[in-house]
């Protein structure tokens, strides 16, 4: 909800350091609200527009895709975005979203204190092999 306010300001700004640099003095800077939206689900979503306009339910999803596909930059983003989205949504398709990597605990031991066998085997170590000191390059 930040980034529309940072961009005016932003754009404000530039403007007045172009004014400074004529000469002149700087403008105030005065927000306009575009209005808000966000999903709340499969085929719903909330629009809140400036001049006390609201709806909701399909007609706000089809307007937050359709906002959304027209910010982006450069046709083709546009076309895969819209593909991409059109597949996730006749799949039923939800990403994970997440990151997972192997990890070893360092604290996993048996009885005896050493790590197990299973442990070693589940986890590969990364070990480079490093050069021997006085290496010599033959070819």
């Amino acid at each position: 909800m930040l980034a529309p306010v940072a961009i005016q300001q932003a754009e404000q700004l530039a403007d007045n350091f172009k004014r400074l640099l004529r000469g002149e003095a700087p403008i105030d800077f005065k927000y306009f609200n575009k209005g808000s939206m966000a999903i709340v689900g499969r085929n719903r979503a909330v629009v809140d527009l400036p001049g006390n306009k609201h709806f909701s339910g399909f007609l706000g999803w089809l307007t937050w895709l359709f906002v959304h596909l027209m910010t982006l930059v450069g046709f083709r983003n546009k076309v895969v975005t819209f593909i991409d989205w059109a597949f996730s949504y006749a799949s039923s398709d939800r990403a994970l979203r997440l990151i997972i990597r192997p990890y070893k605990r360092s604290d996993f031991k048996d009885d005896k204190g050493k790590v197990t066998a299973e442990q070693n085997a589940q986890t590969p170590q990364y070990n480079p092999s490093v050069p021997a000191p006085n290496a010599q390059v033959v070819g």
